[in-house]
């Protein structure tokens, strides 16, 4: 399993397409950058459910899906 070293560094699997959608600057683009994210980091999160040992995991997966939502807010004016 991955490590998360910092938080340049794309330690966890997911990160790759949350970076992708936090990152992306045509608002034309950006609701399918999130749901795919939304949809990579939710699998995830089920995949670790109930393993006590990747709560760091887990806790950056729930802070990512609340920026995502929060990017969907501020730049498309609407809720997931």
């Amino acid at each position: 399993m991955a490590t998360h070293a910092s938080s340049t560094v794309h330690g966890f699997p997911w990160e790759r397409v949350y970076g992708a959608a936090t990152l992306e600057t045509n608002n034309a683009k950006v609701e399918e950058r999130i749901r795919a994210a939304e949809g990579t980091l939710m699998a995830r999160l089920i995949e670790l459910k109930g393993l006590r040992q990747n709560e760091p995991e887990i806790r950056a997966i729930e802070n990512a899906i609340g920026t995502l939502w929060t990017i969907r807010w501020k730049r498309l004016g609407r809720a997931a």
